[in-house]
């Protein structure tokens, strides 16, 4: 019943509108003015019906009843308020109401467009008939902004700012007989136009695609026709262009400059700018595809050199940590091979302890520049890497670039971090163990000699024979 009623009401005010009335419709409100005795009775009736909360004015501008409504004190004017949505969702009601939203820069992602027959699903509004009750709010793909890649020279911008809500989620939407899809789909054309051209000209507004050759296209003229002109079919090929595009935020550059060359060369030199667009963008869209594809190819043949020189270049690093990591590791094993010799000389054949102390602080001092050197060259190579990653590699996302170089250095780094740690503890071990033997008193290693004292006399027993003395000289 109210959605017949809004329906009513919409097609009253669009029949005021076309006469001598003004409607001023947001949001929030909408306010008819200009509008005679019997006018403003039939649409305080229809605010009635709906349940809007309203209030007529008359030509004084003071509150005015209904029964002292009549054509002497007019033109009369009406004030309605509408009644809340919820978030992110509007309700427009009249045709004009429609087309200043559209014009303007409001967001919202649910329209509620009374007198519109289809869903109208865009990548960033959706509009839909009142009697819709299924809104769909996925989310939307983020498109690049037309403004960044169009040259505007004028005080008046004619490039929209998103052009998220002039392409359509299905491209086979289409409902021409429909006076509010066609409504959006004029707006829609006009503002996909310049979105698609390398500058527009600030002396003609004209719409410039730099080729070679340059083609300039003037701009639509406000009271043509664009939607029967250009039809289903060329309404569907300009979408397709737009959104080939713009669709992908890293690649639109690229497109953009594709497309419009495409256009350039293709499109000739047209007056009409929507016979232009009707009969050449099909061919420009292929066209650009297939130069946007061996571009591709270039760049892959040239990514690939630049993978195998990356490869070499992360070979070699690894190659050289490695043989930096075998150095500290022949090293320990000198170091310790000498310590233990130093130990063994001091314990076994009593060497000087400031030859020890001399020759371990010399091994220590020479495993420490060899670790310290492996060290550096490792940091080096790190910095090396954010050179690669910021100026030639940019190409490659974090995850590849690090599965391609960083996981490698990094743990060939880890294992030189290892062998320095475990062979710098051995060596400080052997040092303390040898500076703690040198500094030890030393023992004397030759036992010394007992000296016989005098010959003590030994009791004899009787009957023992006691030994005989030799006498030198004597003869036995």
């Amino acid at each position: 019943m109210i959605a017949s009623s809004l329906r009513t009401l919409a097609l009253a005010l669009d029949r005021f509108v076309a006469g001598n009335s003004f409607v001023h419709e947001t949001p929030e409100t909408i306010i008819v003015s200009e509008l005679a005795a019997e006018a403003v009775l039939e649409v305080s009736q229809g605010f009635a019906e709906v349940g809007w909360r309203h209030v007529v004015f008359d030509g004084a501008g003071s509150e005015t009843e209904h029964d002292d409504i009549a054509d002497d004190f007019g033109p009369y004017r009406i004030s309605a308020q509408k009644p809340k949505l919820g978030a992110d969702e509007i309700l427009l009601l009249t045709a004009s109401g429609f087309g200043d939203w559209l014009a303007g820069s409001a967001l919202a992602k649910t329209v509620i467009v009374v007198g519109l027959d289809t869903a109208i699903a865009t990548e960033e509004v959706r509009f839909v008939p009142l009697e819709s009750t299924n809104f769909d709010l996925s989310t939307a793909m983020t498109l690049r902004s037309p403004r960044t890649l169009v040259h505007e020279y004028g005080a008046l911008r004619v490039v929209p700012q998103s052009i998220g809500r002039w392409l359509l989620s299905d491209p086979k939407t289409w409902s021409d007989a429909n006076q509010r899809f066609r409504q959006w789909a004029e707006h829609a054309i006009r503002a996909i136009l310049p979105s698609l051209a390398n500058e527009i000209d600030q002396n003609t507004g004209a719409y410039v695609f730099r080729g070679p050759p340059r083609l300039s296209l003037p701009p639509v003229a406000t009271d043509a026709d664009t939607v029967r002109d250009l039809g289903k079919h060329g309404f569907g090929e300009l979408q397709a262009a737009a959104r080939w595009v713009y669709e992908l935020d890293r690649e639109a550059e690229t497109k953009h400059t594709l497309f419009a060359t495409e256009l350039a060369r293709t499109g000739g030199n047209h007056a009409d700018t929507i016979k232009c667009i009707n009969e050449n963008v099909a061919f420009a869209l292929e066209g650009a595809k297939i130069a946007y594809q061996m571009s591709l190819a270039k760049v892959s043949a040239d990514n690939l050199r630049a993978l195998a020189d990356l490869r070499k270049a992360v070979t070699d690093e690894t190659g050289k940590i490695t043989d930096a990591t075998r150095q500290v590791a022949a090293a320990v094993a000198s170091a310790l091979g000498i310590g233990i010799g130093l130990i063994a000389a001091r314990v076994a054949a009593n060497a000087p302890s400031l030859l020890i102390v001399a020759v371990m602080t010399i091994v220590c001092a020479y495993i420490f520049v060899v670790i310290y050197s492996g060290h550096r060259f490792a940091a080096l190579q790190r910095q090396l890497r954010d050179v690669w990653r910021n100026q030639i590699y940019r190409f490659l996302s974090e995850e590849d670039y690090s599965k391609l170089v960083v996981r490698p250095g990094r743990d060939a780094e880890r294992i030189l971090n290892v062998v320095s740690l475990a062979g710098g503890i051995a060596v400080a071990v052997t040092f303390v163990v040898a500076i703690t033997v040198a500094l030890a008193p030393a023992r004397d290693t030759v036992p010394a000699r007992s000296q016989p004292g005098p010959a003590s006399a030994q009791p004899t027993s009787a009957g023992s024979r006691p030994a005989s003395v030799t006498t030198p000289g004597a003869t036995p």
